[in-house]
């Protein structure tokens, strides 16, 4: 709205009207409807609505009735008689800009404009369809809440406060967009929040200019603090509870007009292992899948490197009846071992996007047929060994475990297996080198990525590797915020 952004309404309703005409054309989506008041001195109205996107019943019966009915004398200020004794009932604001009220059309809300009075109305009769609250599909939780975002930004936003009801919870919004004019918001609780990452996020938030928003990824893009590695340094959910419990740690969460996901800063490579089932159920099973999902983690991205280095260059170190072993099922193998390494993890990929993509309940059984009739195929055919196969499946599936990972998984994957085939365990040992180094040198706005730090005070871990009792967790995480206790004491022993 550009052309509109510096006009102000003129005090001559058919200036605004002309002006309103001209800027959108022939469009026939945008309703007009001229009517005035019954009074004595009638005000002449123009209202200005989107069809589809507002809600006729609303605009007819909260607004244009009330003012078609309306015998109220006009006073000097024509807006003010309006306001206070026609349209007391609907939810409406009052605005003097010509951009205001082109936007307020486009978002589905009505504009309403008086014969001599340089301010307008903008009132809420949105009436889309949006889609009903559900649980999430791809992080559904055996126990816990049901529900989960919508497209919906206002719809988001009560579902946090319904979980969050203090005074302490801020929301800031902003709108991004030549072009799309999405609304983000960004919410976080006052008293916890790091101070230091809400100021980098505004920092760089202010920094955008792009012709549209049509999802969150379009702003996470840039505001990562390092855009060239697998790692995410912005965490998503679809989940509220989650997002509130996030909020509850110091972070801030970021909405998207339109997306169901929610973005949250600072995120930690920890957040990755983590699930919302870890706090609804017993501390100990928690802990323990937590590090199975982190032991899975790095079995993913290193047992075929691994594997490689020791059949191609190290055979030694095995025991001898398992090489033989090996070399006993290569026999017949044309392919170089890192070609049919490379190779059985391309086709898993394959049908992992193939399950994806195919609509219906269709793709999950056809992706576990084709694994494994290819994988049956080619050890007959003799294109790849047996024990190969068994790698690069304990490799895939362990992945699959941490599914917030994935594009970490897959380059670090190729990194070390890359390495491990031209070095052998020298190389896999430089590639878990600069693995940590890559890890030590990340960042979250302002906050480290992984904090080696963290073991060396045991009230630090009561939430890292293992998820301890609520009743031990006294303190917040003192690497995400200045706030000190988040419950004063402990369980009565």
């Amino acid at each position: 709205n550009a052309d509109s952004s510096k006009i102000k309404i003129s005090k001559n309703i058919q200036d605004n009207i002309n002006y309103i005409k001209k800027l959108i054309g022939d469009d026939p989506t945008v309703k007009i409807r001229e009517f005035h008041t019954k009074a004595d001195t009638p005000i002449k109205c123009a209202a200005f609505f989107l069809d589809g996107l507002s809600d006729d019943t609303v605009i007819s019966e909260q607004f244009i009735k009330p003012l078609i009915l309306s015998d109220a004398p006009v006073s000097d200020n024509v807006l003010n008689t309006v306001m206070s004794e026609i349209l007391y009932g609907g939810d409406c604001v009052s605005t003097c800009e010509m951009a205001d009220m082109v936007s307020a059309i486009l978002a589905g809300d009505t504009a309403i404009f008086f014969d001599n009075c340089d301010q307008g109305i903008v009132a809420d009769t949105k009436g889309y369809k949006l889609r009903s609250i559900e649980e999430p599909q791809n992080e559904k939780a055996l126990k816990g809440p049901r529900e989960g975002f919508v497209e919906n930004l206002m719809t988001n936003i009560s579902l946090l406060r319904r979980k969050l009801q203090t005074v302490d919870f801020k929301i800031r919004f902003f709108t991004f967009g030549r072009k799309s004019n999405t609304k983000i918001s960004v919410c976080y609780l006052d008293s916890v929040v790091n101070k230091k990452a809400l100021a980098l996020l505004y920092e760089r938030l202010e920094k955008i200019d792009m012709d549209a928003v049509l999802d969150g990824n379009y702003l996470e893009e840039f505001i990562t603090d390092k855009f060239f590695t697998s790692f995410r340094t912005i965490g998503d959910t679809e989940r509220p509870d989650t997002a509130a419990a996030k909020m509850l740690e110091g972070r801030i969460v970021i909405m998207v007009n339109g997306s169901p996901s929610v973005y949250t800063v600072p995120y930690l490579m920890i957040e990755i292992f983590q699930t919302s089932d870890d706090y609804y159920a017993n501390s100990f099973y928690a802990s323990f899948m937590r590090v199975l999902r982190i032991i899975s983690y790095f079995l993913a991205i290193m047992v075929p490197g691994f594997f490689v280095a020791l059949i191609s260059f190290h055979n030694y170190m095995l025991p001898k009846e398992l090489i033989t072993s090996f070399i006993s099922a290569r026999q017949g193998v044309p392919l170089p071992t890192i070609v049919e390494c490379v190779a059985l993890l391309l086709a898993f990929e394959i049908l992992r996007e193939t399950a994806l993509r195919v609509p219906g309940s269709i793709g999950q059984p056809l992706s576990i047929v084709g694994a494994i009739v290819l994988g049956d195929a080619a050890i007959s055919a003799r294109y790849a060994s047996a024990p190969m196969l068994i790698v690069i499946a304990v490799s895939c599936l362990a992945g699959l475990l941490v599914q917030n990972t994935k594009n970490s998984i897959l380059f670090f994957r190729i990194f070390f297996l890359v390495a491990s085939s031209i070095l052998g365990m020298y190389g896999f040992l430089l590639a878990f080198l600069v693995f940590i180094i890559h890890l030590l040198s990340l960042k979250s706005f302002g906050v480290d990525y992984f904090d080696y730090n963290i073991f060396k005070s045991p009230q630090k871990q009561k939430d890292y590797l293992v998820r301890a009792p609520w009743w031990t967790m006294l303190m917040f995480p003192e690497y995400l915020t200045k706030a000190k206790y988040r419950q004063k004491s402990g369980r009565e022993k």
